[in-house]
């Protein structure tokens, strides 16, 4: 009797449902997460890490990629609100776009309406390159001017339960830079440059905080058609448990100084302190557009 056929039927039943299964799991798998029931499995499970209301539209995975998540955003907007002021501090209009969130890495753009702050336009419509990567969200470096001085920002987020976040800043060594403060004060640095960071969880504004330094040289201040020189100026602001403090702001010249810090509390609060030293005549000029009322003080 030849056992061969049977030999090779018993092969193919072994063999064929191995290759059968995962293809049927395959395609079971991406049938449930298309259903109403595996979007709301998905859509809890982000709801778990970003804290954020979530409906899923649709889903899919492979062996290779995983589950790739895809979030679409039309007509958005983001803003920051202050018990203390009239304005949002930091505003965000017409967000729109496709941002990866999960499976390979990918890459997309987020459009940007206008972005301001306190009622002041930061910058117009632009366009955010962003890149998905082993479960974190980047921007590419963005240059933006403020006042005539270029900054490079970039920004990352995690995908992990409270979306950690940072954005750090860079201003390279730029030269004759001026800044116009109001109609009868302006500012021109002879050379600028400084940098800061600002981080915590993005559903948690307790937890963030920052950290800001700057430095210039060369500095002519005008006020009101004066002119006062300094050899060079700094300042250390940092940003923690919703209390914004400048720790040292100072202006050194020969014939002109000027040091101080600051604290503005969460509820719109603000105290400073600043020491001049300089002539008699130009100490009696200053007194002229300052009072002192117990009112404004913490």
């Amino acid at each position: 009797m030849n056992k061969r056929p049977r030999l090779r039927k018993a092969v193919w039943i072994l063999i064929l449902p191995a290759f059968l299964l995962p293809l049927a799991g395959y395609g079971l798998s991406n049938f449930y997460l298309m259903s109403p029931e595996g979007r709301v499995f998905l859509a809890n499970r982000i709801e778990a890490v970003c804290g954020f209301d979530t409906s899923v539209q649709g889903a899919s995975w492979s062996p290779w990629n995983g589950i790739t998540v895809w979030i679409t955003i039309s007509d958005a907007r983001l803003q920051i609100l202050s018990v203390a002021a009239t304005r949002p501090l930091f505003e965000i209009r017409n967000i729109a776009g496709k941002i990866p969130m999960g499976g390979k890495s990918e890459g997309s753009k987020l459009r940007l309406g206008s972005v301001k702050s306190l009622g002041n336009t930061l910058s117009k419509a632009a366009t955010i390159p962003l890149h998905w990567k082993e479960n974190i969200l980047r921007t590419d470096i963005i240059a933006t001017d403020f006042s005539e001085i270029t900054c490079d920002i970039q920004a990352s987020m995690r995908l992990t339960r409270g979306l950690p976040f940072q954005i750090y800043a860079l201003t390279k060594e730029q030269s004759e830079k001026k800044i116009e403060i109001s109609e009868s004060v302006d500012v021109t640095l002879g050379t600028v440059a400084g940098q800061g960071r600002f981080q915590g969880y993005l559903i948690a504004p307790g937890t963030w905080q920052g950290q800001c330094f700057a430095e210039a040289l060369d500095i002519v201040g005008s006020f009101q058609g004066q002119e006062n020189h300094f050899e060079r100026g700094q300042m250390v602001v940092i940003f923690k448990d919703a209390i914004l403090r400048c720790l040292d702001a100072r202006l050194i010249g020969e014939t002109m100084s000027i040091l101080g810090n600051a604290t503005m509390l969460k509820d719109g609060r603000a105290a400073a302190i600043a020491r001049i030293v300089s002539e008699p005549d130009t100490l009696m000029e200053f007194s002229k557009h300052t009072r002192t009322d117990q009112k404004y003080l913490i």
